[in-house]
């Protein structure tokens, strides 16, 4: 039998929480970062004609590519971001009680479904999901940690099958750790800081030289991205 889902009081607290989400996700992408990241991506490529890397060579063509992506990953998580958060204000957004606070509400894409929150016990955004029209496949989701800060970030693909065309994680220091794409539909790719953790016995300091390291990986399939 069907059981309807628990409201979540329409209060004070519930319009704090909602306000305070939608800031996160407004603040969520430091685009000076990612400035920087696609600077010395640049720099990186174009001091030498290819990069070794454990055997593989990334030659210039490639290096392009892999900044165009990154590029065009970046803008998309920002608009994102300023779109969940938007419709955080919606009068069309529903709530639920389940667990901590959840909310939903249907995207304004032609062929997607529904944009999914659920939030802390008492707190701001857990995570946010962009689901496909049948409700089957998410193809964004986005992962806050206790201090508010986005650690994760992907896209999703439904060719060949279900699968995370790109993905940006952060560290607690709101730092990148590794970002992973996919260029000419088969040849993945992972680059992440040249840099070292250290424990002063409080929190974790990341010290990075401006170099990546990259990791490639060519894939029996040919993987779309489809959003």
């Amino acid at each position: 039998k069907y059981m309807p889902r628990p409201t979540w009081p329409d209060n004070s607290q519930k319009q704090e929480r909602l306000k305070q989400s939608a800031d996160i996700l407004r603040s969520a992408v430091d685009t000076n970062q990612i400035a920087i990241i696609e600077k010395e991506l640049i720099n990186q490529f174009q001091s030498t004609s290819q990069t070794e890397n454990g055997g593989e060579i990334i030659t210039i063509d490639m290096g392009k590519d892999i900044i165009l992506c990154f590029e065009n990953f970046s803008k998309q998580m920002v608009s994102d971001m300023n779109e969940f958060a938007d419709l955080l204000t919606s009068p069309k957004l529903k709530t639920y009680g389940d667990g901590w606070g959840e909310a939903e509400i249907f995207g304004s894409q032609k062929n997607e479904g529904k944009i999914k929150y659920s939030f802390r016990a008492n707190g701001p955004i857990l995570s946010v999901t962009r689901t496909t029209s049948d409700g089957e496949f998410n193809l964004v989701h986005a992962q806050f940690g206790f201090d508010g800060k986005l650690f994760y970030y992907g896209l999703g693909s439904r060719e060949p099958e279900p699968f995370w065309f790109a993905k940006i994680s952060f560290g607690k220091n709101g730092q990148m750790d590794s970002f992973s794409g996919i260029i000419n539909n088969q040849l993945q790719f992972v680059f992440f800081p040249d840099g070292t953790w250290r424990w002063n016995g409080i929190t974790n300091v990341f010290t990075s030289s401006g170099q990546f390291h990259f990791r490639l990986n060519h894939l029996e399939k040919p993987v779309h991205q489809k959003m």
